[in-house]
């Protein structure tokens, strides 16, 4: 009896937390706590990531992984390139006007990430930069010229938390480069992965495809790059099919990102 009133009493203080949280009755001392962490995490973070630089640059594997990121860095630059050119032939000036977000005069954040968490169904990121510089939830947010990251999803004065494009809950409207400018609904996938479903069973998805945002979506522009198809699930008794993809982030370098503010 007395071990399961201590069960009792335990589940009852958890799912008090869990509703104070939820009604953000806690906001005040998690804003306390955090502003105490955050410079804590965003050393401990960078020494992380540089004692990973140091032990992979040990021995003969150095000028492997030297080549493989110049790899990387080469075949994300095609993407960009065949990206940027498809759109310049198949939209008019004006639509090319709004897709074309590198060369363009959109408003841009550059941040810094402090801190990254991964519990295996959710993905998101904390930036050094917030609601003082202009960004909003909803922001989406991408590295080098046009990488899909994620999109904003919580804003504080000086900081802001990323919810990753891995994250189970984190959906984009998304289009495949192809004849037919495929539309679909990109989801991530157990916080490890990215899927394109809601595809129409007559499309014709091919892989190797490039899969960039459909510009659908309010403040999310076309064109970012969300990643290439790798695998395909086509069921002939299904009204759609469903396409594996891979994301060209490699969330344990990626240090900087960029904000697109609304305009």
């Amino acid at each position: 009896m007395t071990a399961r009133r201590l069960f009792l009493s335990i589940s009852s203080v958890f799912i008090l937390i869990f509703l104070a949280h939820s009604l953000g009755f806690l906001s005040a001392p998690e804003n306390f706590f955090r502003r105490i962490i955050l410079p804590i995490a965003k050393t401990i973070y960078l020494i992380e990531l540089k004692t990973k630089n140091f032990y992979s640059g040990l021995g003969n594997q150095q000028n492997i992984i030297s080549e493989n990121e110049q790899c990387q860095i080469k075949l994300r630059e095609t993407y960009l390139d065949q990206t940027e050119l498809t759109l310049s032939r198949e939209e008019n000036k004006t639509l090319r006007a709004q897709a074309g977000f590198i060369k363009s005069e959109q408003k841009k954040v550059l941040a810094e990430i402090i801190i990254k968490t991964v519990d295996g169904t959710s993905n998101s990121m904390i930036i050094n930069r917030g609601s003082e510089n202009g960004i909003e939830t909803g922001n989406p947010v991408f590295f080098e010229n046009g990488f899909l990251l994620g999109r904003i999803i919580n804003v504080e004065k000086n900081t802001a938390i990323i919810r990753l494009i891995t994250d189970n809950r984190s959906k984009f409207t998304a289009s495949i480069i192809n004849q037919n400018k495929t539309q679909g609904l990109v989801e991530g996938e157990h916080g490890l992965s990215i899927k394109m479903k809601m595809i129409p069973q007559d499309e014709n998805v091919q892989v190797g495809d490039i899969v960039i945002t459909s510009g659908a979506e309010k403040n999310i522009p076309r064109g970012l790059i969300i990643g290439k198809v790798e695998s395909i699930q086509k069921e002939l008794y299904e009204p759609f099919q469903s396409a594996n993809l891979r994301s060209l982030a490699d969330l344990n370098k990626v240090n900087i990102v960029t904000v697109l503010l609304k305009q």
